[in-house]
């Protein structure tokens, strides 16, 4: 996501973030999955977000899960 800016930035240093819904452009809502780095996740797995959930959640501009775990830039 290098290159792309919000109107809010969080600092994702830490975390592995994941789209949801396969690539991002401008202009698109985000859904974003953040997995922190330390963990052990299968990133084949065949279904991701079921078989190992997010530490945090971002969705269309709001914190599904983990509101506060990622830090503000």
């Amino acid at each position: 996501m290098n290159g792309l800016a919000g109107l809010v930035e969080y600092d994702g240093d830490g975390f592995v973030v994941v789209q949801k819904f396969g690539k991002i452009k401008v202009g698109d809502a985000a859904e974003l999955l953040f997995y922190k780095k330390d963990r052990q996740v299968n990133w084949a797995a065949k279904d991701l977000e079921k078989e190992f959930p997010p530490d945090a959640y971002f969705s269309l501009g709001k914190w599904i899960k983990g509101e506060g775990l990622v830090r503000k830039k």
